[in-house]
């Protein structure tokens, strides 16, 4: 799982993948049992569309690469 540093001030968004975001923007996120979710990267959110019950279980690994059409991150 990739190391993500954010600034310690703000609020604190955790990410389906087991990271913390503070800035949501441009931020891919996607809608889980009734409840926002959110991704490090947009691999991340792919992987979790194919099957979101084992992403959130933590049985689908996590992406270390970006997937070439995503759109570009901050």
């Amino acid at each position: 799982m990739p190391i993500i540093i954010v600034p310690k001030e703000g609020p604190a968004y955790p990410t389906a993948c087991g990271g913390i975001l503070r800035d949501l923007r441009n931020r891919p996120s996607a809608e889980f049992r009734g409840r926002s979710v959110y991704f490090c990267r947009w691999a991340c959110l792919r992987a979790y569309e194919k099957d979101p019950l084992r992403f959130m279980s933590g049985q689908i690994p996590h992406p270390l690469e970006e997937i070439p059409d995503a759109p570009n991150e901050i």
